[in-house]
């Protein structure tokens, strides 16, 4: 999660909560929910919770911070974003897209704050980003104006590449309009792309070997090109 602009957004959706939370004398509970693991989330994690202090919500005195980490398992976070609701949280803080595409599924009433998605437009989380409507709301990587000028960038730093491998999870909404776009990059920079998906860790060493059995002279990881 990205402290930037996200701490923005969280003080505007609990600020009309506030008072509600203080008449009831009960601490605001809010809900995580991310396809990532703790250990993977650590730094981001303590920025998410240090700007939350910064906003003056302190755990263990007037906040309860429900989290769910996926461990990379999408199959996980509809179960988690139904757990949340039944914990009764005041909003969901949503990570990647993944994170979000369960949050928004799971309630239109709860207020969704996602971060680090994809393209929260052509996923179809809000309606357009000036005005997103319903109950969601939050930041944006905006990947898909991004994948096309990352494949640009990988072949500037390896000239003579002429077939790209890119490790891309299926399972993440974003991926089907990434995979369009990297294709459209793809043919104007005269290069092959090899595409490998990949759910989960233990797949990353399959993946890597059949990039070097296709001969690609490069890698777009999911850290380069993801959801």
């Amino acid at each position: 999660m990205r402290l930037i602009g996200l701490a923005v957004v969280l003080a505007l959706v609990l600020t009309p909560l506030t008072a509600e939370a203080q008449q009831s004398g009960k601490p605001m509970r809010i809900g995580v929910l991310t396809a990532q693991s703790r250990e993977t989330s650590t730094a981001s994690w303590e920025s998410f919770r240090q700007g939350l202090r910064d906003l003056g919500w302190e755990e263990g005195r007037n906040l309860v911070i429900e989290a769910r980490f996926a461990d990379g398992k999408l199959d996980r976070l509809p179960a988690f974003a139904d757990e949340l609701l039944h914990l009764n949280v005041s909003l969901i803080v949503a990570a990647n897209s993944p994170g979000a595409s369960a949050a928004v599924s799971a309630t239109k009433i709860v207020p969704i704050v996602m971060v680090e998605v994809g393209d929260p437009v052509a996923t179809g989380f809000v309606t357009n980003l000036a005005r997103p409507g319903g109950n969601v709301t939050g930041v944006s990587l905006n990947l898909l104006e991004l994948t096309q000028k990352r494949l640009a960038i990988m072949k500037d730093a390896v000239p003579r590449a002429t077939r790209i491998a890119v490790i891309m999870n299926p399972d993440d909404p974003i991926i089907p309009m990434q995979w369009r776009e990297a294709q459209v990059a793809a043919g104007r920079l005269g290069v092959r792309l090899q595409r490998l998906d990949i759910r989960n860790a233990d797949d990353l060493r399959r993946a890597f070997e059949a990039a070097v059995k296709g001969k690609a002279a490069a890698n777009a990881s999911p850290s380069s090109i993801r959801g």
